[in-house]
């Protein structure tokens, strides 16, 4: 059996009890299978993690997912590890099984302001979990967060790989540019440099991921100056006028809850329990008319092959993912593993488009 190809995999039984159907996503240090259970007929989740060519340190990170699902297991809105098993080659990690991630469900459309609270509540909750038992996720954006089914959607929060069991952290870079807080960036001058408050960035990434449910959009491309809509965010900070007020129309409430989440110092950010008391507690989160409203949405258009300015919803996982310093040149892909196929690589097309977010 080739070690590295999927294809060859298909049909075999994982701890005789798992047998691999199909491949449902894969990388170049990974791949996911559907599986089933041969006794019950349960669909599961393979994520097959290869082995070959890395050193120890690079497998103990593989173990340290195991280790921090099996810490995480038995909370509802966590996915759950059902088994993990270790050949020579290859580390597998079989998953309950989800229909859907975020992402692909907020491509269909936004949620209504009910829908998003229900689900952002769900989503804060895991990761306050997570912090409790001093664990930072740093990846979160909407390809790591599962949806159980579509008729009664519940959370599942996934993809572990990324994520530290140190409060103060001096990887820089790690996890998706979109969703990352400016101080995880990586440093243009390394001596200078301070480690960051891990559960800080993850608060950051939750913000932009209940803008996403909301608006089926990103409010910019980086946390940079560089980037017009993040500098815009600066600049309204200190005027009258909110920057979040102007691009979605959000109510003040709303707004004033954003602005606490996207401070630039990472001590002033609220913590997850913090930032969903305020957001449960909110009377609506869009300024329309004083009742909660979502903003128009049009699904995206092709012209000549290529999603139109117009209507180009927010990029996630694709093309801004990036890698922890010294990731051997076999890792560069991006590590974030799917349960779902993906359907969106024309939003890579954003980049070419002047950095916008439309």
């Amino acid at each position: 059996m080739d070690t590295l190809n999927p294809a060859s995999q298909i049909g075999l039984t994982i701890a005789n009890t798992y047998k691999l159907i199909r491949v449902l996503g894969e990388g170049s240090f990974a791949v996911v299978f559907l599986g089933r259970n041969v006794y019950s007929g349960e669909q599961v989740a393979v994520k097959c993690l290869y082995k070959q060519g890395l050193t120890k340190h690079q497998i103990n990170l593989q173990r340290e997912e195991v280790f921090i699902l099996e810490k995480l297991r038995g909370h509802p809105n966590i996915v759950n590890l059902l088994q993990s098993v270790e050949t020579d080659h290859h580390l597998y990690l079989v998953l309950e099984y989800c229909e859907i991630d975020l992402f692909d469900s907020i491509m269909k459309r936004p949620f209504d302001s009910k829908l998003a609270l229900k689900l952002f509540t769900q989503l804060a909750n895991a990761v306050a979990a997570c912090h409790d038992l001093g664990i930072y996720h740093r990846d979160l954006k909407p390809e790591n967060v599962l949806i159980s089914s579509l008729r009664s959607p519940v959370i599942k929060l996934t993809d572990f790989g990324l994520s530290t069991t140190e409060y103060l952290s001096s990887e820089y870079g790690c996890g998706s540019v979109r969703y990352m807080a400016p101080e995880c960036l990586k440093p243009e001058n390394k001596k200078t440099s301070q480690p960051y408050v891990s559960p800080a960035n993850d608060v950051w990434s939750l913000g932009i991921i209940l803008i996403n449910m909301l608006t089926g959009k990103n409010p910019w491309v980086q946390p940079h100056q560089n980037d017009k809509h993040f500098r815009a965010h600066l600049l309204s900070r200190q005027g009258s006028i909110d920057s979040f007020r102007q691009q979605f129309n959000f109510s003040d409430s709303f707004c004033q809850i954003l602005r606490m989440v996207f401070q630039m110092q990472p001590s002033t950010r609220p913590t997850v329990r913090q930032f969903l008391s305020m957001v449960q507690q909110l009377p609506t989160f869009f300024h329309v008319n004083n009742s909660i409203a979502p903003v128009k949405y049009t699904p995206p258009q092709k012209q000549n092959g290529m999603l139109t300015p117009s209507s180009l919803p927010f990029q996630g996982f694709h093309g801004n993912t990036q890698m922890l310093p010294g990731t051997p040149e076999s890792f560069k892909e991006p590590l974030a593993w799917k349960q779902v196929d993906r359907k969106s690589d024309d939003l890579m097309f954003e980049m070419e488009l002047d950095n916008a977010i439309f």
